[in-house]
């Protein structure tokens, strides 16, 4: 009698052990599944930063904000200013006429016209 009652013990635990292996399992796929969520939005999402042309200029603006002061030269100021003429160049490309009078006006009587109808 001790024995059956040994045996329906272990089946008891066996049912028992398959239930959780089986929530663990799907445990499991809903992180995989919250995993490729997660990858996929962060693959649209940083897409910017392989596409952006100015990580050249990363180094030297880490270094121009850490490196110590001291006086400049008048050359070093030339090539400094030329440098970020280059710069405002290439970022004008990229964002035309955000600062332009033309714009806002247009934009300013965008809203206007928008706001009559």
């Amino acid at each position: 009698m001790a024995r059956l009652f040994k045996v329906k013990d272990i089946e008891a635990r066996k049912r028992a052990l398959l239930e959780e292996s089986d929530l663990y399992r799907q445990s499991l796929r809903f992180e995989i599944d919250n995993l490729r969520l997660h990858t996929t939005w962060v693959k649209r999402r940083a897409t910017w930063l392989t596409l952006t042309p100015l990580w050249p200029l990363v180094p030297q603006l880490l270094k121009f904000f850490v490196k110590k002061k001291r006086p400049t030269s008048k050359w070093r100021w030339f090539s400094s200013v030329m440098a970020g003429w280059q710069l405002y160049q290439k970022v004008a490309r990229f964002v035309p006429g955000i600062f332009s009078r033309g714009r806002r006006a247009r934009l300013r009587d965008g809203e206007h016209a928008a706001g009559r109808i």
